[in-house]
């Protein structure tokens, strides 16, 4: 992949993730049961500071492979 900027990561993630989103998504609420689960999903790791491009950038390398990024028209 190619490596990019905190600029460029954070632009290109948030087009996909404003095309992706449907108006009438619901949010989910960080209540503590979802906190616990995401916790045991994760292991539970050490907090660690993170930028936006980063945050971004890993966000990324995780949509690339996907198949539902193509586009089919």
């Amino acid at each position: 992949m190619i490596p990019l900027d905190d600029a460029t990561a954070i632009q290109i993630l948030t087009t996909i993730a404003q095309a992706r989103l449907r108006p009438a998504a619901p949010d989910v609420a960080p209540t503590p049961d979802v906190r616990a689960a995401l916790a045991a999903a994760f292991d539970n790791p050490a907090p660690t500071a993170a930028s936006e491009g980063d945050l971004a950038r890993a966000a990324l390398d995780l949509l690339a492979p996907g198949p539902r990024l193509r586009r089919t028209h």
